[in-house]
């Protein structure tokens, strides 16, 4: 599916690239047709040492709580939420700037 997606990427998109270990190649393959897009490119990931965290224009390195190999993903789901609203809120104000 992640290759439909990608043939679609257009100048002016921005790719969200959400990923934790064990890291998807899918969501490499994705980072990696962004960048080749020059596309601007906005990781969510569990560490600083994440394959994707060297090609992003932007990291955002969340920690998780972990109970016995169960990964809470609370941070990660707030975190995608608060950048989703910041952008409504921005795209909002432009329009009403116009």
């Amino acid at each position: 599916m992640y290759q439909e997606q990608t043939s679609n990427f257009h100048q002016g998109d921005v790719l969200i690239a959400v990923s934790f270990y064990p890291y998807a190649s899918e969501t490499q393959a994705a980072v990696a047709a962004a960048v080749k897009k020059n596309m601007p490119v906005i990781v969510i990931t569990d560490s600083p040492l994440s394959p994707f965290t060297s090609f992003a224009d932007v990291n955002f390195v969340v920690e998780e709580a972990e109970i016995h190999k169960f990964r809470s993903l609370s941070s990660s789901l707030i975190l995608a939420q608060s950048l989703a609203i910041a952008l409504a809120y921005e795209l909002e104000d432009k329009r009403e700037g116009e």
